[in-house]
């Protein structure tokens, strides 16, 4: 069982073991829940915030993940604290349905002029 007391020792080792394999990491964004967006069509929306830090965060743990090597048969550093390869399933539905809506605003449907007695 967890306790506090090994929780507490648990977030202090673990830094500890990064940094002594000479790599550290800047804690990985926080995906924001459904609840987050308000789905008004901000200008600034809580998932282009999270992309863009995603994106930052990829770029800084990348060059440290090459630094990296193997030792006594553990999993590296970098199979720990991977970057995702994909985009979080949350942000690419916030794509997919904003270039829906905004191709809903594009439409403007026209007037048949043939459809009236010409």
């Amino acid at each position: 069982m967890l306790t506090r007391r090994s929780f507490a020792r648990l977030q202090i080792q673990l830094p500890c073991l990064v940094q002594a394999r000479s790599v550290s990491f800047p804690p990985k964004p926080i995906e924001p829940a459904p609840e987050d967006c308000c789905q008004s069509g901000c200008k600034v929306c809580v998932w282009e915030l999270y992309a863009e830090e995603l994106s930052r965060w990829k770029a800084q743990v990348a060059p440290g993940e090459e630094l990296q090597v193997e030792k006594n048969g553990e999993p590296r550093v970098g199979e720990l604290f991977k970057a995702p390869t994909e985009e979080p399933v949350g942000l690419a539905a916030f794509r997919e349905l904003e270039q829906r809506l905004n191709a809903q605003q594009d439409f403007v449907p026209s007037s048949h002029s043939g459809s009236e007695g010409d």
